[in-house]
């Protein structure tokens, strides 16, 4: 009796190891499984804006001589040429060295950083925003960038490593179908790699007019307060700026374009801006920062984004400031472009077997959505009409469909121009279905889905496209598919 009852003990004793081997071994596999697909060579985000990384490391890297390096968000490959700088300041190179602001301003100082060469100008040009100017960073929008260029994890700071770390199993889950079905993720019109050009600058014949509905995206309004502004990073900047002095670089601050249709109370707050910074920075600003606001018809897809004649002027600004600064006093030969007109709408026709039951506002070009009859706010289900008296519906207004708790889906059709932020907040809807196949054609802010607990549906041919995509991957976890 107590040999068979030391035996059953002893079985479940063996039997409970050999689980905890396996859980173990499972555990521990895990992360290798994850480090595998992290760190393979499938290079599934190469063909997208973000796979520009690997060009603009590798042009930072290798360019030779003294250079003219421009750091920052992606004001920059929208809104400079840089052949005209070369042509203007002949015994410089130039690097475009701005990708994204999600990636983080500070990220970018420091994959800079290793590779600045004495003689070199350094321009910092950041948007003016909370988020690219403070210590923002994003780990899963740096690994997407940094997927073909894998080393370039070694440049950055040791906190970022962290929180990438911390983020790259999710990340591997997220490369794994690619792996699996041997498909990359999709760059969506000029949202791609072939957008680029050797300079690392979008290709100015791609952005030929504001698409913007109205000129202007209200997702994205434009502040000049000094509290837009951390002291964390001024701090960041300062030292970022030390370092290049010790190689005998130099560095400069340029305000980067602004949409004049998105900045408030312009001219004093410019000022007073301007007068905060330049009190802590240690090193100069370029120019006048009032130069950097522009007109809304030289932008593009949204209020930091130049059209070819806006980045052409924004180029020859910065060609001029530098001139100043360099006491040069050739001639600059750019010409001032006018203005392009603004995109118009388009006479089209869509589903409209729902326009009963919402409110509608006509304008000259397009239509805007203003809210729900009675009837529509007490349905369950409802298509967002595409057209009002032969005119596009180009949007709806945030409170539209906000709070509402008897909708459970909503499909919106490839009219809407643009999603207010908070549009679903605080509502009963579960299921956004977009029939948009661009994503780049519908922007949308950060807040999009706040205080929401809505997924979003697409076409599945443009599901990589909207989970990749420069406006939408900040919610790639809650975008799917329909058929």
């Amino acid at each position: 009796m107590p040999l068979s009852t030391s035996s059953s003990s002893m079985k479940r004793g063996i039997k409970r190891t050999l689980i905890g081997l396996s859980i173990t071994t499972f555990l521990l596999a895990l992360p290798l499984a994850g480090g595998i697909v992290l760190f393979s060579n499938s290079n599934i985000y190469e063909d997208t804006f973000l796979g520009g990384m690997k060009l603009k490391r590798d042009l930072l890297k290798s360019t030779p001589g003294k250079r003219i390096v421009l750091i920052g968000g992606s004001s920059l490959p929208f809104g400079i040429q840089s052949h005209l700088i070369e042509q203007e300041l002949p015994d410089y190179k130039v690097v475009n060295f701005g990708l994204y602001g999600a990636l983080g301003s500070e990220a970018m100082f420091d994959l800079a950083s290793p590779y600045i060469h004495e003689q070199d100008i350094v321009i910092i040009s950041i948007e003016q925003s909370e988020q690219t100017l403070s210590s923002y960073f994003s780990p899963r929008t740096m690994w997407r960038a940094i997927d073909n260029c894998k080393e370039a994890f070694f440049d950055l700071d040791p906190n970022d490593q962290k929180m990438m770390f911390g983020d790259a199993f999710s990340f591997s889950s997220e490369k794994l179908p690619y792996i699996r079905s041997s498909t990359k993720a999709e760059g969506d019109g000029v949202y791609a790699y072939s957008s680029f050009n050797k300079f690392g600058d979008i290709m100015s014949e791609l952005t030929p007019n504001n698409i913007m509905y109205e000129g202007v995206d209200s997702n994205q309004m434009i502040s000049f307060s000094t509290d837009v502004i951390q002291d964390s990073f001024i701090q960041e900047m300062n030292d970022f700026a030390a370092k290049v002095k010790q190689i005998h670089g130099h560095t400069y601050y340029w305000f980067a374009p602004a949409n004049n249709s998105a900045v408030h109370q312009k001219n004093r707050l410019i000022d007073l801006f301007y007068e905060h910074l330049n009190q802590r920075l240690n090193f100069p600003i370029l120019g006048d920062p009032h130069d950097a606001v522009m007109n809304a018809r030289y932008f593009f897809d949204t209020n930091f984004h130049l059209n070819s004649a806006g980045s052409q002027n924004n180029t020859r600004r910065l060609i001029m400031d530098l001139k100043a600064a360099l006491k040069d006093d050739s001639k600059t030969s750019i010409e001032q472009l006018p203005p392009p007109p603004l995109g118009t709408g388009t006479q089209s026709e869509g589903n409209n077997a729902d326009i009963e039951y919402f409110r509608i506002v006509e304008g000259e070009q397009y239509c805007e959505i203003v809210g729900l009859t009675a009837e529509g706010a007490a349905m369950e289900e409802l298509t967002v009409p595409y057209s009002y008296h032969g005119k596009i519906i180009a949007t709806f207004d945030a409170g539209t469909f906000a709070g509402n708790q008897s909708l459970k889906r909503i499909t919106i059709q490839n009219n809407i121009r643009r999603i207010e932020n908070r549009s679903f907040a605080n509502s009963s809807i579960r299921r956004i279905i977009l029939q948009n196949e661009s994503p780049s054609s519908i922007p949308v802010g950060h807040l999009l889905l706040e205080d929401s607990q809505a997924n979003i549906y697409v076409p599945w041919y443009s599901l990589s496209k909207y989970r990749s995509n420069y406006y939408w991957s900040a919610f790639a976890d809650r975008i799917f598919a329909f058929r």
